[in-house]
């Protein structure tokens, strides 16, 4: 049995039962794009089976065509916007490092940052420079888990 005959035969389980195969695809991919293709089968197969259109199998593929389309454009924008406002991780160090706070030398060889670096505000350190308590430092760097930083001058 080839596909058209299928699609002719049982239209409603063949575009809900693609829905379901690809949305249970993006579960372990997670690209979006079987989500996109998923719910347009699903969408699909709901005409169908609310409406009874269309009955062709060349419509029908361009129904699921243009559906997918027009909820991937929500979905690109979406995900765009999503991108902006997610926060910074350490994958992208080199801008975390340059929008880092300034801090203060603490005793014990901590220092305590203006604000949280990577998810907290005190962290160990190492650095180069003679250090006193109270001094302003900048990061230059990270290490593991301790920070390479440098004093500020003109504090």
């Amino acid at each position: 049995m080839d596909v058209v005959n299928l699609i002719q035969e049982n239209p409603i389980a063949f575009w809900g039962g693609l829905g379901v195969l690809l949305l249970v695809v993006e579960v372990f991919t997670l690209t979006s794009v079987a989500l996109v293709l998923g719910s347009g089968a699903l969408t699909v197969s709901a005409i169908i089976f609310l409406a009874g259109l269309p009955e062709s199998v060349v419509m029908q593929f361009v129904a699921f065509t243009a559906i997918s389309l027009i909820e991937y454009w929500p979905m690109k924008i979406a995900m765009e916007n999503a991108k902006k406002n997610w926060p910074k991780t350490t994958g992208d160090i080199e801008d975390q490092i340059a929008d880092a706070p300034a801090g203060t030398v603490k005793e014990n060889g901590y220092v305590l940052l203006d604000r949280a670096f990577l998810g907290d505000r005190e962290w160990s350190y190492d650095t180069d420079d003679e250090l006193s308590v109270g001094d302003r430092v900048s990061i230059k760097e990270i290490g593991g888990n301790k920070l390479r930083i440098i004093k500020k001058e003109n504090v």
